[in-house]
């Protein structure tokens, strides 16, 4: 077992999850990044889900003796997709990455450094760059759940100019760039599964905060991401947008905020897209639908939440922390 550089304690294990969907060029080069870790004490495992590009993903996996692939029978999106890696990991760390990341040489050495210095960490991240731009495209955020939604995302687009010299706690970051104890993703079950993509990253850091833990950016340890061509969305995304966020709102916005967000979408969004635009009027109402249809188990989770949250406020000074 590998040791810390003075050699007085073995380092703790992390393992890497890699997900992976038809992009074999991208999911080369961000398997290399993982192979080339300078931290030694990797557990590396690749997880595909299925496409007409997956033998060739496979034959790049097996390229490398210390990657484990694992592939789905069927495309079980962003959210389960990570949550098979998370389930499957050994580590006494889990580091979730994409296909789309080149991570720095240093990057997972850094969040466990960090880590190791503070046991009490929660969700940790570090910074994203444009791969080819060179300029940040998320050091965290930060979520308001109003009347309207707004994530404000810390840095996007501009130059590194030193502005994130030290690690900074945040309410948001991104799905694709998450680091935390085994303890914690089993605490937090991993991302929803019903969330399939989109969303799935606000829900989880939401849910975190709710549990008392705290989400921190961690400068040193660095990501490049592929900047995506534009095009259009597909009606598999809008729908699995539309219905996420409308699910987040029920699981956790204040109930004033909810109620605005619903009557909003009904009495004024809704029938404007009728109007305006009827294919994107049935998708949104397919999501309505399809939230509303769960409103039952979304409404008792979201009661279950506050009684925690009420059972910890009410803990007297010193007790246990949630």
């Amino acid at each position: 077992m590998s040791k810390t550089p003075n050699g007085s304690e073995p380092l703790p294990l992390v393992s890497v999850v890699l997900l992976s969907y038809a992009r074999p060029k991208l999911f080369a080069e961000a398997l290399e990044s993982v192979v080339r870790q300078t931290y030694p004490n990797l557990e590396i495992l690749a997880v595909d889900n299925p496409s007409e590009a997956s033998d060739e993903i496979a034959a790049l996996a097996r390229r490398y003796a210390q990657v484990k692939l694992i592939q789905n029978a069927e495309n079980l999106g962003f959210a389960t997709g990570m949550n098979v890696g998370i389930q499957k990991a050994a580590g006494d760390y889990i580091y979730l990455t994409e296909d789309d990341l080149v991570l720095e040489p240093d990057c997972v050495g850094e969040l466990v450094r960090y880590a190791l210095a503070d046991p009490s960490a929660g969700l940790i991240s570090g910074l994203m760059y444009n791969k080819e731009g060179g300029t940040f495209r998320s050091a965290g955020g930060r979520l308001t759940m109003g009347s309207m939604f707004k994530m404000e995302v810390f840095g996007d687009g501009e130059e590194d100019r030193g502005q994130f010299p030290v690690p900074f706690e945040v309410t948001y970051i991104p799905g694709a760039m998450v680091f935390a104890s085994r303890e914690l993703w089993k605490s937090l079950g991993g991302f929803r599964d019903d969330f399939f993509m989109y969303f799935e990253d606000v829900e989880l850091c939401l849910r975190a905060r709710r549990q008392g833990y705290r989400i921190t950016i961690v400068p040193s340890a660095k990501a490049r991401h592929f900047e995506p061509p534009p095009m259009p969305a597909s009606d598999l995304l809008v729908f699995h947008k539309f219905k996420n966020s409308l699910s987040v709102y029920i699981l956790h916005a204040a109930f004033p905020a909810l109620t605005a967000v619903l009557l909003r979408q009904i009495l004024i969004e809704l029938p404007a897209l009728v109007i305006t635009d009827r294919h994107l009027a049935v998708l949104q109402l397919r999501a309505f639908r399809a939230t509303w249809g769960r409103r039952g188990e979304l409404w008792r989770q979201r009661r279950a939440w506050q009684a925690q949250e009420s059972a910890r406020t009410e803990e007297p000074a010193g007790g246990a922390a949630a």
